[in-house]
């Protein structure tokens, strides 16, 4: 999902974790595919997880 914010996917990790949904099916209802779910979902991790780092 090209031009898809940083706090949007932030959104979609926590609205596909909160309902009982596989990451397949959440994709498939919402139109996203699971290659760009699973590709934010890594770089958004790393990013989080090197801010939190920097903070200790």
């Amino acid at each position: 999902m090209p031009g898809t914010s940083k706090a949007e996917w932030m959104h979609i990790f926590a609205d596909q974790e909160s309902i009982e949904l596989s990451v397949s099916q959440y994709c498939k209802l919402h139109g996203i595919s699971d290659k760009a779910f699973y590709n934010a979902k890594s770089r958004y991790k790393r990013a989080t997880e090197e801010l939190m780092l920097a903070y200790k």
